[in-house]
């Protein structure tokens, strides 16, 4: 008898071949495929492979073949664990009842399982193919098992249809995935899968939560009109070239955390049900949002973006974060609709009209909800955009004044310190020059300093004739700085 072990613990029962210890089916090829003993037993192999599928029998467990290809219909299981083929593996058409077992298969060519219809699960768990897997239209009842699989060239799943659940963790693909239209009844994780090429999930219909964490994909990704009816978690995903998800449907939360896409991304009308991570996502390119929807909140805390932003339209039913984001071109924001308080705190903007028009909606925002400290602060930054969009002639005289010394009205203790560094300036000089005819203290000049920059008088003191017209400066752009910060102290407190 073969003494081939199968995973149960069983002998094969299958009659060893005359000089091995083997069956027929279990005998392993001589290494050089043009010797006449290659070719016999190649024969042999497809001629008893055809007598167990004339008698429904499909327990093929670590069997060697040269190739497979041979219909297949039954109700019951196919067991092709550990199987060995040095060529393809064709099952089109199959129709079977039960489960299909590929788990730790070595393929060297390709697998087709293109329009079959598998009533159980399909797995390919461990498994490893050199060339293409094609389950174009393929129909799996229940769930598909390709976790830890290597596939060498490409994947095509798409159009198929898979009543259960979809693992896919940690599955390697060389070449492109094709999933286009593919249909998952109940949840579909990929996570930590790579994929050496192009990615295709277009038109996807995942019923449940998708999970494509720390997925890696080498060249673009495509999740256009994507359905997920539960969460969809996209963090910390690596996409080398461009990535779009226009007209993606989420029914629950959606995570893109410390997500890296190297050339442009592209959002446009997708529809969130939840709340929407973008925490630390870094875009190489262009970013689009235009008129995505998100139920509930929407973070950008930390985000990179290398080129233009775009978040015309976009509506966001709870708060917006943006904080720590930098932003190296430009923002198209207006319109916007969000009903709750918006955050640009330490948001870094390379381009002016960026920051003018982010910090507009953010100041707006906190308005609306009486927050009008942190609408000040938005206020400073939307001012300084706008300042910084002006001719230099023009830019810097209002960096100074306007920024500087009185912050856009919106900084009283900013004024305040620079109206008392004026005044220790002047002291300190009438000091030095000793200006005052019976002074002699460094206080006493500080008091004359004092009064002069807060009223008409002079305290009581003398100042010497030839240092009169310095007087009369520190009275003029003092009581100036005093009117000013009484009058932004005012209105910073009392709004």
């Amino acid at each position: 008898m073969c003494e081939y072990v199968f995973e149960n613990g069983k002998r094969c029962q299958e009659p060893a071949i005359e000089g091995s210890q083997l069956c027929v089916l279990h005998t392993p090829f001589p290494e050089d495929t043009e010797w006449e003993e290659y070719q016999q037993l190649h024969e042999l192999k497809l001629a008893r492979a055809q007598e167990k599928v004339n008698a429904d029998d499909f327990n093929f467990e670590g069997v060697i073949f040269d190739s497979f290809k041979m219909p297949i219909y039954t109700l019951g299981d196919v067991n092709f664990e550990y199987v060995r083929f040095s060529g393809d593996a064709d099952f089109d058409g199959a129709k079977i009842g039960g489960h299909a077992s590929f788990t730790g298969a070595e393929i060297g060519g390709h697998v087709s399982f293109t329009g079959a219809k598998i009533s159980g699960h399909v797995s390919f768990t461990g498994a490893k193919v050199g060339g293409n897997v094609s389950f174009t239209g393929a129909e799996i009842g229940r769930h598909a098992i390709f976790t830890g699989a290597e596939i060498g060239e490409a994947a095509w799943f798409d159009q198929a249809k898979i009543g259960g659940i979809a693992w896919f963790d940690r599955m390697k693909i060389g070449g492109n995935a094709i999933i286009t239209g593919a249909e998952i009844g109940r949840f579909a994780t990929f996570t930590g899968a790579k994929i050496g090429r192009d990615a295709e999930f277009d038109r996807m219909k995942i019923g449940g939560t998708a999970g494509f964490e720390l997925v890696e994909i080498g060249g673009t990704a495509g999740f256009d009109r994507m359905k997920i009816g539960g969460t969809a978690e996209f963090d910390r995903m690596k996409i080398g070239g461009t990535a779009g998800f226009n007209w993606m449907k989420i029914g629950g939360n959606a995570k893109f955390d410390r997500m890296k896409i190297g050339g442009n991304a592209k959002f446009d009308r997708m529809k969130i049900g939840g709340n929407a991570g973008f925490d630390r996502v870094e875009i190489g390119g262009t970013a689009g949002f235009d008129r995505v929807k998100i139920g509930g909140d929407a973070g950008f805390d930390q985000a990179k973006i290398g080129g233009d932003a775009r978040f015309i339209g976009v509506e966001i039913g709870g708060n917006a974060e943006f904080k720590t984001s930098l932003f190296s071109g430009d923002i198209d924001i207006i319109p916007i609709y969000i009903k709750g308080q918006v955050n640009f705190r330490d948001t870094k903007f390379t381009r002016p009209k960026a920051q003018e028009d982010a910090c507009r909606i953010a100041k707006n925002q906190c308005i609306k909800f009486g927050d009008n400290h942190e609408a000040d602060h938005y206020f400073y930054l939307e001012m300084e955009g706008k300042r910084k969009q002006k001719l230099e002639i023009f830019s810097w005289p209002e960096l100074i004044l306007v920024q500087w010394i009185f912050g856009y009205g919106v900084k009283p203790f900013r004024t305040f310190l620079v109206w008392f560094g004026l005044i220790s300036l002047f002291a300190g000089t009438y000091y030095c020059f000793h200006t005052l005819d019976s002074a002699s203290t460094f206080i006493e000049y500080f008091y004359f300093s004092t009064t002069t920059a807060m009223t008409p008088g002079f305290g009581g003191y003398l100042i010497l004739p030839e240092w009169q017209w310095l007087a009369l400066i520190e009275a003029f752009f003092g009581t100036f700085m005093w009117a000013a910060f009484i009058t932004i102290f005012a209105r910073k407190y009392m709004r």
